[in-house]
């Protein structure tokens, strides 16, 4: 099923100090980003939801090196059901393994700062242990506009894994797609 879905980009940021007093900077960040089901309404029903758990690794001047926990994704079904697949540690395909972002002050990261990610990839578990697996394509590509509203550009491509031989079933994608950036995970 293929959809053309607005990104609605959540992301939220919640953090904790480090117990050492060499880094004020946060130690762990949620990053989530949110796709809606109509491009133009921002207040649509959630499509999909991709949220990621960092943790801070490096710190270099105003750059924070950051490793990806665990990628979980959501997809929002009628009736307030859910499909939820979730991966541990997924490979982060740059020199250093890590997700580097520039921050103008590395003690607050601020929303606008996790607009571009790598390209990350995989195969994510099922909540359900009955359920199918799911492979992933997610990218946070850029900013687009910093109106009142932030928005940023998503590309994402979503497979269930049909635990009977493929064809497997696309659920969702999107190729460069304009999205909200929020920082309320209510809205999820």
């Amino acid at each position: 099923m293929n959809h053309c879905l607005k990104l609605a980009l959540l992301v939220t940021l919640f953090g904790s100090s480090f117990a050492s007093t060499a880094w004020a900077v946060p130690s762990t960040q949620t990053v989530g980003y949110l796709i809606r089901e109509d491009p133009r309404d921002p207040k649509s029903d959630p499509a999909f939801s991709v949220f990621m758990e960092l943790k801070v690794v490096d710190v270099d001047g105003k750059s924070i090196g950051w490793t990806v926990q665990s990628i979980k994704v959501t997809q929002y079904l009628e009736a307030g059901k859910k499909d939820i697949w979730e991966a541990s540690e997924p490979t982060v395909p740059t020199a250093d393994g890590l997700w580097w972002t520039e921050h103008a002050d590395v003690d607050k990261p601020t929303l606008d700062e996790f607009t571009e990610s790598p390209p990350l990839e995989g195969t994510a578990d099922n909540e359900d242990p009955n359920g199918d697996d799911l492979d992933y394509e997610f990218q946070a590509v850029g900013l687009s506009a910093s109106t009142p509203i932030l928005i940023a550009v998503v590309t994402y491509k979503f497979i269930v894994l049909d635990k009977h031989p493929c064809p497997c079933t696309e659920i969702g994608s999107g190729e460069e797609e304009p999205g909200e950036v929020l920082d309320d995970p209510s809205v999820a």
